[in-house]
């Protein structure tokens, strides 16, 4: 079984900060839980996921080939600093 395809996206809703995949809530921060600003760090968190994981196999793909020269691991880096600004709320 495979995840819900990205980009996720988190959004406030009635009752804390959801996680979304377009309409459909991937994962939900209850806000009885912790403090406002908590799972608003928490959501982004997680709506990096899909960004983040695709980002780590780029890396590793790239660093198990022969012969790579340090051009090629810009887009791969690219999308690390990305995922990683997301993840950070940035």
């Amino acid at each position: 079984m495979k995840h819900t395809p990205g980009p996720w996206e988190a959004r406030h809703c009635s009752d804390g900060y959801g996680v979304f995949s377009d309409r459909v809530m991937v994962a939900r921060i209850d806000n009885t839980v912790g403090e406002f600003n908590q799972e608003m760090v928490n959501a982004n968190l997680i709506a990096s996921a899909p960004e983040l994981l695709e980002a780590l196999k780029n890396l590793v793909e790239l660093t198990q080939e022969v012969g790579t020269n340090i051009h090629n691991y810009k887009g791969a880096i690219d999308i690390a600093k990305q995922a990683i600004a997301k993840a950070e709320g940035n």
